[in-house]
């Protein structure tokens, strides 16, 4: 009960000004209504009723019943046109002004009249209760006298035929009648004329106003406690495991005037900081191996990239090799929060894939010139693009860099480059462009505001993420401000509800050995010694080089064909071979790398298209190759 009581307080609380506001209103128009009505005078003339004159209870009773009778026909039309001619008051008014009713427990009937004008009331009460004595007497009595006419025949004719036991008969009933013919004047008589009242009826404008504040206080309060209960938003981490049954890795407060977006002002922040450790944390203890993840948000500016840079950072602290890819390349922003040069990255690099499938031993020199001030962090930013976003993300070029990034670069024994990679993708509104990121990953983090999405969206999103091949790790609940509160009506069933199986096979080998991690070569220039997530599994044998050297990729042009393929069928459908997208090379180099003699600071320089053709071999007359040609090639890979 006390929870209860708690809880309804923190509602009267969070709605406190609107309770305010709707107390003062209905209030307000109370008092313009009360001032505004036109007061009225009620006045009250007294009928009594004493048809059975005798003192034993059951003449009283009956005289009691009698009062409620006449009180119905108090209104009726007959006496109100008879009250209408004595006092020339319309009928229609004494309608609207007239009522009767008996005095509870009396043989006493009141008239009530009420109008704007106190001698009005009085003169219309009175002209009804006369206009009923009147009228109830002269029909009573002509009921009474029709009797005793229709008696004395019969009398008569009984006394001529000489039959005295029908004359007693008659006689005693006519002398009845005759007795209350006779006590019909004072049966029905005006007991109390009506006066003409002195203060108007209705209640005084501070009464009204009690009335109005203390029923409008306890309709606003009811009110609110029923927008709470239909608000069924998320607002907390709670809400996403008990409404949504969907798992959480935390949730990130809302500070003012704090930047998130720069990571030394989060460092400055300790709640902050707090808030994407424990996210980080959480994820970890959530991780099944996955080496590549999706980061995406309900709708576009729920904080997508700070989320995704933040669990980089976090993951990178921990120990594990991390690379963030800004896949928003319609909004990119990660160039921004790692003060990095946007000139060239994702957009522009995937060329590179021809040269490093023939060098695969500069990956880490490929990848060292993205590190960034962390350590075992490294950034591709989205970079500069002259053609469709989707189809640079499309690509099987970028599949395949991902694919040589998270599995081992050299014959069994050796080491992946990095242990996860992590995209900023665009949110869920752009359904094109997550679907295509999707295809690439094992899992995905959905991060969401606070208060701005329903259980049902956020279930909708798990099974849409779940479809394309990436099911949903966890949820990260952000903004959070301090009047969100975990919903508080939520059953018994949905509390002990099955949280839906959100964490994923991994695509890719399980994350190396503590042996392996000792005596693994890193990429980066000062590699800081990590955590390492122990497994119970032994870890899968290193795929070796020969076998990577013969999966199939497709070149830009051919990706058109497999936009219509599904996220599993892109994952384990056979595209062209290697050889094929060899071809489109050059093309690829001139349209996504025009600053491909650029020189990097790691060393790395990417071979100009001639400089491949020459080095590499690759340039062969652009023509399509037929199926025949095709299946050899592949045999011969």
């Amino acid at each position: 009960m006390q929870m209860y009581i708690q809880h309804f307080l923190w509602v009267l609380k969070r709605y406190l000004l609107l309770i305010i506001v709707g107390v003062v209103l209905c209030s307000v128009l109370t008092g313009v209504v009360s001032v505004m009505r036109a007061p009225k005078y009620e006045a009250v003339a007294t009928i009594q009723v004493s048809i059975a004159s005798g003192d034993s209870t059951n003449d009283v009773f009956s005289n009691q019943t009698i009062a409620v009778g006449y009180a119905l026909k108090m209104t009726n039309n007959d006496v109100l046109k008879a009250a209408s001619q004595k006092s020339g008051v319309s009928v229609k008014d004494l309608q609207d002004s007239i009522t009767a009713a008996p005095l509870d427990g009396t043989q006493l009937i009141g008239v009530h009249a009420i109008t704007e004008d106190a001698q009005k009331s009085a003169f219309e009460a009175n002209a009804v209760a006369n206009a009923f004595i009147e009228y109830e007497k002269g029909s009573e009595a002509q009921r009474l006298q029709g009797i005793l006419d229709k008696l004395r025949p019969e009398i008569t004719t009984a006394q001529s035929a000489g039959d005295q036991t029908a004359v007693s008969g008659l006689q005693a009933t006519y002398n009845n009648v005759q007795i209350q013919l006779s006590m019909l004047e004072n049966g029905l008589f005006l007991e109390e004329q009506a006066l003409p009242p002195t203060t108007p009826n209705s209640t005084s404008l501070t009464t009204n106003l009690a009335l109005g504040f203390g029923l409008s206080l306890v309709l606003m309060c009811v009110f609110a406690i029923l927008l709470d209960w239909i608000d069924v938003s998320i607002k907390t981490p709670e809400d996403v495991s008990r409404l949504a049954q969907l798992e959480s890795l935390g949730s990130i407060p809302l500070r003012k005037g704090v930047s998130t977006l720069v990571p030394p002002l989060v460092a400055n922040d300790e709640v902050l900081d707090e808030a994407f450790t424990v996210v980080g944390a959480n994820f970890q203890a959530l991780y099944a191996g996955q080496r590549s993840l999706l980061v995406t948000g309900m709708r576009g500016r729920d904080g997508v990239t700070t989320i995704a840079s933040q669990l980089a950072i976090s993951l990178a602290q921990a120990g594990l090799r991390v690379l963030l890819i800004d896949a928003n390349l319609r909004r990119p922003a990660q160039h921004q929060v790692f003060k990095a040069n946007n000139a060239r990255g994702l957009a522009t690099v995937l060329s590179d894939v021809y040269v490093l499938k023939k060098q695969r031993s500069q990956l880490p020199a490929w990848l060292s010139q993205w590190k960034t001030p962390m350590p075992n962090l490294w950034l591709l930013p989205a970079g500069t693009f002259s053609v469709s976003p989707l189809t640079v993300l499309r690509s099987m070029e970028l599949r395949k860099l991902v694919d040589w990034l998270v599995q081992d670069i050299t014959a069994p024994g050796g080491s992946s480059a990095v242990d996860l990679v992590i995209f900023d993708a665009p949110s869920l509104d752009r359904q094109a462009d997550v679907s295509t990121l999707a295809a690439l990953c094992d899992g995905c983090v959905l991060v969401m505001e606070a208060g701005k999405t329903s259980k049902d969206s956020l279930k909708t999103a798990q099974a849409l993420l779940q479809r394309l091949s990436a099911p949903l790790v966890g949820v990260v609940v952000n903004r959070q401000k301090e009047k969100h509160h975990s919903y508080f009506y939520a059953g018994q069933q949905q509390e002990e509800g099955v949280v839906v199986d959100t964490v994923p096979v991994a695509k890719y080998a399980p994350l190396r050995s503590a042996e392996e991690v000792a005596v693994a070569p890193v990429p980066s220039p000062s590699p800081k010694p990590g955590l390492v997530l122990s497994s119970s599994a032994p870890p899968t044998p290193d795929v070796p080089t020969a076998l990577l050297a013969s999966e199939e990729i497709t070149p830009p042009a051919l990706v058109a064909n497999s936009a219509t393929l599904t996220p599993e069928a892109r994952k384990s459908s056979s595209p062209p071979s290697f050889e094929q997208s060899e071809e489109h090379a050059p093309q690829v180099e001139a349209q996504t790398n025009p600053r491909v003699g650029i020189a990097r600071a790691s060393g790395w320089k990417a071979p100009s298209a001639k400089e491949a053709e020459e080095d590499d071999k690759w340039g062969r007359p652009q023509h399509v190759t037929s199926v025949p040609e095709q299946s050899y090639q592949q045999n011969r890979n």
